[in-house]
């Protein structure tokens, strides 16, 4: 009796130490940069950003399937999606002088997204639309594209992540001055 509890023991502190050897790897933080100033300047404030539930988390989050999505449990973004995207493009947006940001009168542009995710063929797409709303006027803005992207490694799909918002400010530039009324861009 002594000799099967003895080897027991033996067994489950043998368990007990393998277990502490298996360790997992570290977990990578990412976090997304402003793209470069615009050029010509277009003045905006980027108020709401909406992505679908499944995206507001902090783990990066990737397409397996049509009704699967594959969580990457070892790597998170520094901040929520949302609030990454709307402080990225607020600074493509910024006015350098200040004007019209201070007298309100600067569009507010608010976004919402149904995709803005890669999946594991290597095609990062987004798809959504804008609410541009200026002097009491809204218009809206469609937002679709897709890219390749490689999906081997998360890197991959935090760059997808930072093209997808550079494209995203070219795309707000090139119609913010077609969306505001004359005299007011």
């Amino acid at each position: 009796m002594k000799m099967t509890n003895f080897l027991l023991l033996l067994l489950v502190g043998a368990v007990s130490f393998c277990s502490c050897l298996s360790t997992s790897p570290p977990t990578r933080i990412f976090i997304l940069s402003a793209p470069e100033p615009l050029r010509p300047p277009v003045v905006a404030n980027i108020g709401k950003v909406s992505l679908p539930a499944y995206l507001e988390r902090w783990e990066l989050v990737s397409r397996v399937g049509e009704h699967e999505i594959k969580i990457h449990d070892f790597a998170q973004w520094g901040q929520l999606l949302p609030e990454a995207i709307r402080s990225c493009l607020q600074q493509a947006f910024q006015n350098p002088a200040g004007k019209d940001h201070r007298e309100g009168r600067a569009p507010v542009l608010e976004l919402s997204f149904q995709q803005f995710e890669g999946n594991q063929q290597g095609t990062f797409t987004v798809k959504g639309h804008g609410r541009l709303l200026q002097a009491g006027v809204q218009q809206e803005l469609p937002l679709h594209f897709s890219f390749p992207y490689a999906p081997e490694n998360e890197e991959g799909l935090v760059n997808a992540h930072q093209e997808a918002v550079k494209r995203l400010a070219v795309i707000i530039q090139e119609h913010i001055p077609q969306l505001c009324s004359p005299g007011q861009d």
